[in-house]
């Protein structure tokens, strides 16, 4: 049972800590999300519609059935979302590489230094990569 002081300070603790109450603070976390731009679906991304319905209607070999359709599409999208996690990590490790051109010897320090940024980006992999084998298993009828 809990005890009345520890409830006193459960009600303390719990008005704290929920997040920025200033304007100023509200504003700064609002970008967190924008690093990177990967926690966004690449079907918001209108450049690569065209791209995402040629694979699509390659995937459905001419179906008409709206479901065979959509279940195309959800494989395509997810091939772009990994698509789109791989060319950010190899942009990381190009820039190290590049920044470190003049001393090749040095280019495993390089690659060192972005280590936390690319561990990062496995989560949306790992994600990319579970939505991409889920759409394919329904798409086959494995499901």
């Amino acid at each position: 049972m809990t005890s009345a002081r520890q409830v006193a300070a459960n009600r303390k603790n719990g008005r704290r800590s929920h997040g920025p109450r200033t304007a100023k603070g509200k504003a700064r976390i609002k970008l967190n999300a924008l690093r990177h731009g990967l926690a966004t679906r690449v079907s918001d991304d209108s450049s690569l519609a065209p791209e995402i319905e040629r694979l699509m209607r390659h995937l459905a070999l001419g179906s008409a059935d709206p479901n065979r359709l959509a279940q195309a599409k959800e494989i395509a999208e997810s091939e772009f979302e990994v698509w789109r996690i791989r060319r950010v990590r190899t942009a990381l490790i190009d820039g190290a590489i590049d920044h470190e051109r003049p001393q090749p010897e040095r280019a495993e320090v390089a690659i060192l230094s972005v280590v936390s940024q690319l561990s990062k980006l496995d989560r949306y992999e790992r994600r990319a990569l579970s939505r991409l084998n889920r759409a394919i298993l329904y798409f086959c009828g494995w499901c």
